[in-house]
């Protein structure tokens, strides 16, 4: 008898004092979630110790003891890799003079208006580059302008074609601008996928010109970035506005939270899983054949609002890593864009052409590839 209420006493203790050790735990290293965890375990040993009294109920004691065995395992995982990732995770420091980004109600958010900031990253301690970015009125990255020149030339894209990590002069669309007879206008923010790109074709006020050409410069991550993956969602791009297919009909919501209000409940509940962190999960797991075709339509509709609006073909510029771009290719409609594909030209993550750890492209790779666009665009 006294052997039973020792044990008895034992584990109430437990029950009580173990989630409130391991709060106070939480609040002093952050672990994502690990407090729903916990009193989930302690719910588990106090309906344990409830049924210990009861010689019935043999089978509900069974799955009792096997979810808070799951419990366990989860946040057993979750501190094992929590401390994994901040061993092995870069830790990287952005440092901005000011705010590069305002809010809007159409984008997301843009480039703020009138800007001038320097912007320094560091990794690990180490520099990884030290730039000064500047925007114009419309919070446009600043081109060369010359009122001379009747032809211009429109650049839409992400952080590649914006020029993270570069000065102003060093950026893709400032290069084409200074070297060829168009006056260029860089419309790219970072994070930016297609449907960005689709509005600023239908929205943004260019002054008339006598010959307008449109660039969409092409990576990989865009694909993610138009369907709104886990880590797109999370991280930037929570209220970017989102394509989805209807009925072969391409709908454009204005967050992802209009588009699907359940995946962004999963997604926020999975927002700093330390499991999924170490193993670079994202969610979908892998990109399938919708995936590709949303993307497909996506451009396409971009492709009809150019020839609309400026009577060009959209050039579609695949960008120097990219791998994925054949597979993209499939879902759209060629004869209504001019594709010039740049691929090849280098390796993702080459140190050469692209900033180490950080993965955005240098001031050699933009220079190698103004080149090409001059003789293939430009000419």
């Amino acid at each position: 008898m006294t052997k039973n209420v020792i044990r008895y006493f034992l584990l109430l203790l437990s029950v009580i004092f173990f989630p409130l050790t391991i709060d106070l735990l939480y609040h002093e290293i952050e672990l994502p979630y690990f407090r729903a965890l916990l009193y989930c375990t302690s719910f588990c040993f106090l309906s344990l110790f409830l049924l210990s009294f009861q010689k019935k109920y043999v089978k509900l004691k069974i799955i009792a003891i096997n979810f808070s065995a799951l419990i366990i395992l989860l946040c057993f995982s979750e501190f094992f890799f929590w401390y994994m990732n901040q061993r092995s995770l870069p830790q990287r420091k952005q440092h901005n003079s000011q705010a590069l980004t305002v809010p809007d109600p159409l984008l997301g958010y843009k480039t703020k208006e009138h800007l001038t900031l320097s912007s320094l990253l560091t990794i690990n301690n180490d520099t990884i580059y030290n730039c000064l970015v500047s925007s114009d009125e419309h919070g446009w990255r600043t081109s060369p302008f010359d009122s001379i020149k009747s032809k211009q030339a429109v650049f839409l894209g992400c952080s590649f074609t914006f020029g993270e990590g570069l000065n102003d002069e060093q950026t893709l669309p400032y290069l084409v601008g200074k070297n060829s007879a168009y006056n260029t206008y860089n419309l790219a923010c970072l994070g930016y996928g297609p449907q960005q790109a689709l509005l600023l074709a239908k929205n943004a006020l260019l002054p008339p010109a006598a010959e307008t050409k449109v660039v969409y410069v092409y990576i990989d991550g865009h694909i993610q970035r138009a369907n709104g993956t886990l880590s797109v969602v999370n991280s930037y791009g929570k209220n970017f506005p989102y394509p989805k297919l209807e009925d072969d009909s391409l709908m454009l919501y204005p967050s992802f939270e209009k588009k699907s209000p359940f995946l962004l409940s999963l997604y926020s509940a999975l927002r700093d899983c330390q499991t999924m962190q170490y193993f670079n999960l994202d969610l979908p797991l892998f990109l399938r054949e919708k995936h590709f075709e949303l993307f497909g339509k996506t451009i396409e509709k971009l492709a009809l609002e150019v020839k609309k609006k400026y009577k060009s073909d959209l050039i579609l510029l695949i960008y120097p890593g990219s791998v994925l771009h054949e597979k993209v290719l499939e879902h759209i409609n060629i004869n209504l864009i001019e594709v010039v594909d740049y691929s090849s030209l280098a390796t993702k993550g080459d140190e050469n052409y692209f900033f180490k750890t950080d993965g955005h492209p240098n001031a050699l790779l933009n220079k190698i590839v103004a080149g090409r666009i001059l003789v293939d665009i430009f000419r």
